[in-house]
């Protein structure tokens, strides 16, 4: 899955659609692929077929740092000074979510929100 949202996001043998290469980054992140994890960051880091939302990416970007994928965290040191507490506390409440509902996504992630 990871590998046909590269093809898509880059148009290797198929028409370039950042929208279907966002749908299968998804797909394959739901499912801990940690390289589609970090992907899913960037794109809803910079509104790259999907919309635009900065918390959502932070909370992609600490799944994807708590699996220790290399590049991520540059993004959460971005984010960390361009976030305010309301958007922190949002994106720590997600994460608790998806903690109690997808534990086998967020591998490592647990020990991490509890430092």
């Amino acid at each position: 899955m990871n590998g046909i949202g590269v093809l898509y996001r880059d148009g290797w043998g198929v028409k370039k659609d950042s929208e279907l290469a966002a749908r299968w980054f998804n797909v394959a992140a739901r499912q801990g692929d940690g390289s589609s994890v970090f992907h899913v960051s960037q794109m809803y880091l910079n509104g790259e077929g999907i919309k635009q939302d900065r918390v959502v990416a932070s909370v992609w970007a600490t799944v994807a740092f708590a699996k220790r994928i290399e590049g991520v965290g540059e993004i959460l040191t971005m984010l960390d000074k361009e976030l305010t507490e309301k958007e922190i506390d949002q994106s720590i409440r997600i994460l608790i979510e998806i903690n109690k509902k997808h534990l086998e996504m967020l591998r490592g992630l647990v020990a991490h929100v509890n430092c």
